[in-house]
């Protein structure tokens, strides 16, 4: 396990057991996280090894998978009274309400707000969940949003060069939530520092303070917040001039369209922070 690796599970480790009833207990006992889709089983070691939570669940939809994940257990000798393996999709090897915790890292955004739709009733008997999205954030920060489940913390950390979005969230959502009106709010904002993280819930991009006080709350370190969002720019100037050189102008017009937009959107909302 190298250190990008290490340092991406750390943090979803901690954002896994650091929520308010799970730190009233004082203690890991009883304390159960499930990980789905949990590939080489890396985050359930760095989970039991830490004494970070009492039992672990190790879900995949794969046979392989779960084989490497025990073979790694193995080799780092956790006690297998701690941790169980189960084959199946999404959240369909689990009883409803049955972790304290469930994580979903290293998908697609689409591919997790799927397997969550599956069965919204079952999603939400679960109190927390840890998501740590490859691509399309915004697609699962609108679900939430419109699932009643509330997001309360965003990390980011870089791996291997890459920048990877880490949202913590609960069920159920309080009184004082509120929606982002904007699409591209819902992909970029909690970045820029838009929500505020604390009991009030996620302030709408436009709350007074929320741009004073939502980078602080975010724990974002300022230069992996700039080389995140100088990275976002650079990837859509280059869809912007892919576009432009297009063969076809017309049936790209949406997508340039789409991209001026975020463009335009990143420099007036990061305006006077670099």
């Amino acid at each position: 396990m190298n250190k990008g690796i290490r340092e991406r599970l750390g943090i979803i480790a901690r954002l896994a057991v650091s929520h308010g009833e799970l730190l009233e207990k004082g203690r890991p006992d009883g304390v159960l996280v499930a990980d789905v889709g949990t590939d080489h089983g890396y985050l359930p070691i760095i989970l039991l090894e830490g004494a970070m939570c009492s039992r672990v669940v190790m879900t995949d939809l794969r046979k392989g998978p779960l084989s490497r994940a025990a073979e790694h257990m193995e080799q780092a000798g956790i006690d297998p009274s701690l941790y169980e393996l189960r084959l199946g999709s999404g959240l369909e090897p689990l009883e409803r309400g049955e972790a304290d915790t469930v994580v979903m890292a290293g998908m697609g955004g689409e591919l997790i707000r799927d397997l969550l739709a599956e069965d919204i009733t079952k999603t939400r008997s679960f109190k927390r969940f840890v998501f740590q999205p490859r691509r399309r954030a915004g697609v699962l920060r609108r679900f939430l949003a419109e699932n009643d489940i509330y997001i309360t913390d965003e990390r980011v950390c870089v791996e291997n060069g890459h920048y990877c979005q880490i949202i913590a969230a609960e069920c159920p959502r309080p009184e004082s939530f509120e929606r982002f009106e904007c699409g591209l709010d819902y992909d970029y904002a909690p970045m820029l520092g838009s929500f505020g993280f604390g009991e009030g819930g996620a302030k709408a991009p436009d709350s007074p303070d929320a741009e004073a006080d939502g980078l602080d709350r975010s724990g974002l370190e300022p230069e992996v917040l700039r080389g995140f969002f100088e990275e976002l720019m650079r990837d859509l100037e280059t869809v912007r001039e892919n576009t432009l050189r297009s063969t076809d102008p017309e049936r790209d017009a949406s997508r340039l369209s789409d991209t001026e937009a975020r463009i335009a959107y990143l420099r007036r909302r990061t305006e006077g922070r670099q």
